[in-house]
């Protein structure tokens, strides 16, 4: 079984201005002080994008000419995102938004509220292939009680949180909904890496206060911290991390993403590594199939152990979510 733990579904009306200008797609940088959320990351996913298939494509057709189109790929419904999945060879996905608004935006035309609705029905619809998970900022007044619907009344499968939208997991802000993750037995995906509050000694600090609940780190740390996502994953039984947007890696080295894997495979285990893409950013940078044959076919001298690749590509996975095959 193939399992991507993190992706995105698309919609008209699902972010404001601010995020798209802060995503470098109107202008190609962050609007002047920072902003909007994003800090100019569409432009550097156009940059690989470039690299990777050899274009030119300026900021302004980058988003419309790549970006948008996944409205469509990635509908609303999943109803399309089943022949992206297909064809990519996948056979579940782990679907939720990002609450870029409460803390960051403003809520956009489609509240976030929506967009977790939006996310369950998809699941809803498609159960044997998605898993949806919701987008909550734990400094929303009703955040409890949003949690309390999207599990009880919409199926959702655990909680996403983004501290880059400025609060730290290990704050008290975050215990309530973490101690209803404790108490329905569901997991936590944690962005890790980019903004300074996202820092994987957080997710180790909460890790020790909750042992008893599945914490994945997204991104791995990303490039600022990636030995102290390791250091979390060594140091507590029950926090693993994810690959998402590591295709940049890849693209500009190989050699160097090969030798990365192993590091932390060999320092953390293959069962605390679990494939994940972020698209339809990690889409865009390299195609969802051509990420997967990174681990299914590694194309390097590093040895990697067939069974290694199976338990990153699914297994652990199946594990963290409780997933059947």
């Amino acid at each position: 079984m193939i399992v991507d733990t993190q992706v995105h579904l698309c919609g008209h009306g699902w972010v404001t201005r601010g995020y798209l200008s802060g995503r470098g797609a109107r202008t190609g940088a962050p609007p002047p002080g920072g902003g909007g959320g994003g800090g100019g990351a569409e432009t550097a996913i156009m940059a690989t994008y470039n690299r990777h298939h050899g274009t030119n494509l300026t900021p302004q057709d980058f988003h419309e000419k790549v970006m948008r189109p996944y409205v469509d790929i990635l509908d609303a419904t999943g109803d399309n995102m089943m022949r992206w999945m297909d064809d990519a060879g996948l056979d579940k996905c782990v679907i939720f938004g990002v609450d870029w608004a409460y803390g960051v935006t403003g809520e956009p035309r489609v509240t976030n509220k929506e967009q977790n609705k939006i996310h369950a029905d998809a699941a809803k619809r498609h159960p044997d292939r998605l898993i949806a998970l919701a987008a909550l900022d734990p400094r929303r007044p009703d955040a409890i009680g949003q949690f309390i619907e999207c599990v009880e009344d919409w199926g959702m499968k655990g909680l996403k949180l983004h501290p880059g939208t400025g609060f730290r997991v290990d704050d008290p802000v975050c215990y309530p909904i973490v101690d209803l993750c404790s108490a329905y037995d569901l997991p936590i995906y944690i962005h890790t890496g980019m903004q300074p509050t996202s820092d994987p000694t957080s997710v180790a600090r909460l890790a020790a206060l909750y042992p008893q609940v599945k914490m994945v780190m997204g991104h791995a740390g990303a490039q600022q911290f990636p030995e102290r996502a390791i250091g979390a994953c060594m140091g507590h039984a029950n926090v693993c991390m994810g690959v998402e947007l590591h295709q940049r890696d890849f693209v500009y080295d190989p050699p160097g993403f090969y030798k990365w894997l192993r590091r932390i495979m060999d320092f953390c285990g293959p069962w605390k590594i679990l494939f994940s893409s972020d698209s339809p950013d990690g889409d865009a940078m390299l195609p969802e199939k051509e990420w997967v044959d990174v681990f299914r076919n590694p194309k390097t001298d590093i040895k990697f152990a067939r069974e290694e690749m199976d338990i990153v590509l699914g297994k652990a996975a199946q594990k963290v979510f409780g997933l059947q095959d």
